[in-house]
């Protein structure tokens, strides 16, 4: 047994619009992103296919990607290496 919704149909037509609106748009922005990389894709697909399972390590290093340690290593070393900025003299 079927039952009405409870709004009108011309209602029900907005929200099939909108609905398939934002699919669209959602498709459209995964292209987008995906696109620019599809090398590093097709790179991490082989590399599946060869040995089925890629550890994380094994994973950034296909991707060209910092691992998150060496990524906070790099970012305290660069820290850790900028210059000291000078205090501002007390307002008299």
């Amino acid at each position: 047994m079927q039952t009405r919704p409870s709004y009108a149909e011309s209602t029900g037509k907005a929200i099939d619009a909108c609905v398939r609106h934002l699919a669209i748009e959602a498709l459209h922005e995964a292209i987008d992103l995906l696109e620019p990389r599809r090398e590093v894709m097709d790179r991490l697909v082989e590399a599946l296919i060869t040995e089925e399972t890629l550890s994380s390590s094994r994973f950034y290093e296909l991707a060209g990607l910092n691992q998150p340690q060496q990524a906070e290593n790099q970012l305290k070393n660069n820290e850790r290496n900028k210059p000291a900025l000078a205090e501002k003299p007390a307002a008299t």
